[in-house]
């Protein structure tokens, strides 16, 4: 799997970070996530962007701290320290009484660009530049991704992208 080691079972999601042995079982539903989707994402070596949701009252709290604490423990394939980089979640949190799951994590990644996933929030802007910082040689693009999570998905979801992997050999 990579950098990041996430698996699904039977609706839970076990993440298992760099550095550490054990697994965090967490709900499936939990932040935006499907059976193949985690809270973080590895960017780049050593990098982790983290889906963090700061209001108390949202049942993703918890979880999203201990995800970042998780994180910020860890350490890479190298050894050191991973760079956590908090991506803060819409504060659009419902709509018509519903529990809403949006996540800018959930986002299309090509060779040249982002797909980032924009709700008419406050917040989409500052996604825009977190991701700009976590995928510098990359455009942020932003697209209404409001009606895709309304129907159960997400940008992501819908797309399965493999990104070319430029490789060095020595």
């Amino acid at each position: 799997m990579g950098d990041e080691d996430a698996v699904a079972r039977s609706g839970i999601l076990l993440y298992r970070l760099p550095g550490t042995s054990s697994a965090s079982r967490r709900p499936q539903r939990s932040m935006g996530a499907d059976a193949s989707a985690s809270p973080w994402r590895i960017t780049a070596p050593g990098r982790a962007v983290v889906h963090t949701q700061p209001d108390p009252g949202h049942p993703d709290h918890q979880v999203s701290q201990e995800v970042t604490d998780i994180l910020r423990a860890a350490t890479d394939a190298r050894g050191e320290r991973i760079e956590v980089v908090e991506l803060l979640a819409p504060t659009v949190a419902e709509a018509d009484g519903e529990l809403l799951d949006y996540s800018y994590l959930n986002r299309y990644v090509t060779n040249r660009a982002v797909l980032l996933g924009a709700f008419d929030d406050p917040r989409d802007a500052e996604a825009a530049a977190v991701l700009q910082h976590a995928h510098p040689d990359r455009e942020i693009v932003q697209v209404d991704a409001r009606d895709i999570f309304r129907f159960g998905g997400g940008i992501h979801c819908i797309t399965q992208q493999q990104p070319l992997q430029e490789r060095a050999w020595n």
